[in-house]
């Protein structure tokens, strides 16, 4: 190998490699779970339910795919809104009545979480919970899909700001509101 060579191949960036989906998809699991925290401790130990909380799972889950370097395409936004649903769906119907559980006491089992779902008055709340969860999870991923598959459209990094042609968008559509 010549000199020139090396010199020119110890010099170069190299590109950030991407895991694939697989470890994208680990990771959006993974962020959506670390950011539904905020929404379980308030809905278990404030006994409130903060739905608009929950777009932090959807803010999360793309934290985590990107920190798990998942491959960053137009299929981004589909994985992040898919999984969002997903970790709500799990945090409301296992770890919130899991926890309850244990704030009475006793340790969670899929004895007593059965004994606990055939309470009438708990399955129609926790449904409830989750119909305004899901429905502000949409709302919240909603914003995040957009701006994520505007950016794959153009082919630009995908991030969660708005670049300026989104925004005078924006603020076209707004004005055409008034």
């Amino acid at each position: 190998m010549n000199k020139e060579a090396k010199v020119t191949t110890e010099n170069s960036i190299k590109p950030e490699t991407n895991n694939g989906y697989l470890f994208g998809i680990i990771g959006s699991i993974l962020g959506g779970l670390v950011a539904s925290l905020p929404w379980i401790i308030m809905y278990v130990y404030v006994e409130m339910m903060w739905s608009f909380m929950a777009f932090l799972i959807g803010y999360g889950a793309f934290l985590g795919y990107k920190l798990f370097k998942g491959k960053m395409d137009i299929k981004v936004p589909y994985i992040i809104g898919i999984v969002s649903i997903i970790v709500i769906i799990f945090t409301t119907l296992y770890v919130i009545p899991a926890l309850l559980i244990i704030k009475e006491g006793l340790t969670p089992s899929f004895e007593i979480l059965s004994l606990l779902y055939s309470n009438t008055e708990f399955k129609s709340a926790i449904i409830k919970d989750l119909i305004f969860a899901v429905l502000f999870t949409v709302l919240g991923v909603s914003g995040i899909f957009k701006t994520l598959k505007n950016q794959a459209k153009n082919g630009e990094e995908l991030t969660l700001k708005k670049t300026s042609k989104e925004e005078n968008v924006s603020k076209e559509e707004s004005k055409e509101e008034k």
